[in-house]
């Protein structure tokens, strides 16, 4: 990109100037490419909530959750239950 195009981005901290060069000379590339990668890893890793949760709304959504799952879950006979033993010898080992 032409320089005559480029935005700036001015950062008025002698700590944030003092870490982007020594981490600079450390990787052996420049401040605006260490404060590029910050930036960017930065906001691949945040979260922002759409909003607050009560720990009541977390509670009732997680019951509510639950109660779908219990009423969608195909229901378990002991009958059909298996341990699969007829698979197995003595040893654990397949037959």
């Amino acid at each position: 990109m032409p320089a005559s195009t480029r935005k700036q981005l001015n950062v008025r901290s002698n700590e944030a100037y003092l870490t982007a060069h020594k981490l600079a000379q450390q990787l052996g590339t420049t401040a605006t490419e260490v404060v590029v990668k910050a930036l960017r890893e930065f906001d691949s890793n945040r979260r922002i909530p759409s909003r607050l949760v009560t720990p009541e709304e977390a509670a009732g959504n997680l019951s509510a959750l639950m109660a779908s799952i219990r009423a969608r879950a195909p229901s378990r006979s002991p009958a059909l239950a298996s341990n699969h033993d007829d698979l197995y010898d003595e040893f654990g080992l397949p037959k």
